[in-house]
């Protein structure tokens, strides 16, 4: 009778020998793309809203396709908390189950002020070469519209002529379509705004060449105390769709206006003039990137017609006022022409506005845009 053999003892000598290397083609890991992560709420961790070519609607970082594994995920949060807290580049490296070594870079966004209200984070293998960080920039305003934005921001949204604080109808006066504007103006209700918008604008470049851009907004405060921040960058899908400019927009754009004439675009809800049509050359096209100081006699006469016409009182009026953009220089005396021209949660009013001569031949002496203006008008 043949006797069983001794079944052998588990020891390191007899146990297989174990991969040490990855056995999977290289650049399969991860998608090593970028995800721009909006922290334009201090309070959060932060929401992805661009996932490489894909835009993205305040998605959690659970859902990004940059991270294959919830382990990945997981260090993911603390390069984004970093970066946010010590307004630096971030680096990490982590193992995967299969042996790969990957590193987890987080790039800080800062905004005109020097927050950090984005971050970029790409994945990759250990070893693989660092793309180049995309363009993504920052926008912050006030109650009052006054746009301060960063270097990229200024680039992708105001053109070569941007300076560092512009206004709202400037920024806009740049974009070829721009999508839920009404939901975006929704941010500076005076009675029930939002707190968060995202959404999409397209931008044709100097070069003729136009560039599909996502922006994702947040709101806090009330009031005067109100402020607005956003973040945007472009995302390219790599489709060939069109991006054909919106028939409103053209339209009001190449509406012939005369000298010392203009027409504005009011939201009625916030009281913000967010569109500004004038002929190019004329001192009036300044006043799309100069705040006018508006006489305090007047003030209330403007606020009174805008509430008339958002409640629906009236549907067309007129109204005398003074401006000027120094506290040093005379007023300028205007008379303008409302009428209500949409319904629904965001209603409008389309201004005529017209200068009571002389008109004034420059607006603001020490700016660049108005010399050039002036100058290639002349």
């Amino acid at each position: 009778m043949t006797e069983p053999k001794d079944e052998l003892s588990p020891s390191p000598a007899n146990m297989p020998a174990r991969i040490s290397r990855c056995q999977h083609a290289t650049s399969t890991h991860v998608p090593r793309h970028w995800a721009v992560i909006e922290t334009l709420d201090e309070g959060s961790e932060g929401t992805v809203i661009a996932d490489g070519p894909h835009p993205r609607r305040f998605s959690k970082l659970n859902r990004v396709s940059l991270a294959p594994t919830i382990g990945v995920v997981r260090r993911i949060h603390p390069v984004i908390a970093q970066c946010v807290a010590d307004r630096r580049f971030v680096m990490e490296t982590m193992t995967l189950a299969c042996g790969a070594s990957i590193k987890i870079v987080g790039v800080p966004i800062l905004g005109p002020y020097g927050h950090v209200r984005a971050v970029c984070v790409w994945i990759g293998e250990a070893d693989a070469a660092l793309p180049p960080v995309p363009d993504v920039g920052v926008l912050e305003w006030d109650a009052a519209v006054v746009v301060a934005a960063s270097v990229a921001a200024r680039t992708l949204l105001l053109g070569d002529e941007s300076v560092e604080t512009s206004l709202l109808p400037d920024m806009l006066s740049n974009l070829d379509r721009f999508e839920s504007r009404s939901d975006f103006l929704a941010l500076l209700s005076l009675d029930d705004p939002i707190d968060e918008w995202i959404g999409s604008a397209t931008r044709t470049f100097s070069d003729g060449t136009p560039h599909r851009l996502q922006i994702a907004a947040r709101a806090d405060g009330a009031g005067p105390g109100r402020r607005v921040r956003a973040v945007v960058c472009e995302v390219v899908d790599g489709t060939q769709t069109r991006l054909t400019p919106e028939m409103y927009l053209r339209a009001m754009r190449h509406v012939p206006i005369l000298p010392g004439h203009a027409l504005a675009m009011v939201d009625l809800n916030a009281k913000v003039i967010h569109d500004w049509i004038a002929t190019d050359g004329d001192p009036m096209a300044g006043w799309c990137h100069h705040r006018p100081l508006l006489h305090p006699d007047d003030q209330v006469r403007i606020l009174a017609t805008c509430e008339a016409l958002l409640v629906g009182s009236v549907m067309t009026a007129s109204v005398r006022g003074r401006i000027r953009f120094d506290p040093g220089d005379e007023w300028i005396e205007l008379e303008s022409r409302w009428t209500r021209i949409m319904e629904g949660d965001q209603p409008q009013a389309l201004v005529h506005i017209a200068v009571i001569p002389p008109l004034p031949t420059s607006i603001v002496d020490d700016c660049p845009r108005c010399r050039r203006a002036a100058d290639s008008a002349a």
